[in-house]
């Protein structure tokens, strides 16, 4: 993603279940900082697809094209349970784009993942064929 953008920016920021926070920033040294960039999105893009896709948005490096994504922003681990043959997944923290926004969708809220600039609705039929 710092191939895209000029200069030290935010790109994402962890939010810990016990308050803790850890900030990542661009690199500083985008290749590609000029030109048009697109990210064409919809409601299957989830994850690193989010976090990209909305840091390009918040550094004003991107227009997001198609639907809201799915809003899967969760930092989670997998425990082993000593002497046993179960594991737990356990989610320590949340993903946050640069403008402080949510990635995760909770339940009840009415915002999440990424919205795109443009919105483009696919067909059942064209999204079979993609």
């Amino acid at each position: 993603m710092s191939e895209f953008i000029d200069g030290v920016r935010r790109i994402l920021v962890t939010r810990g279940i016990q308050k803790s926070q850890k900030e990542y920033l661009s690199s500083g040294k985008g290749v590609f900082t000029k030109g048009d960039v697109v990210v064409l999105v919809n409601d299957l893009s989830a994850s690193a697809s989010e976090i990209v896709s909305g840091a390009l948005q918040d550094c004003q490096r991107a227009t997001i094209l198609g639907q809201r994504t799915y809003g899967k922003g969760s930092v989670q681990n997998v425990l082993q349970i000593p002497r046993h043959t179960a594991y737990l997944k356990l989610t320590t923290a949340y993903y946050y784009l640069p403008s402080g926004r949510l990635l995760h969708r909770k339940e009840g809220e009415k915002t999440w993942g990424v919205d795109p600039q443009v919105d483009v609705r696919m067909t059942p039929k064209q999204t079979r064929h993609c």
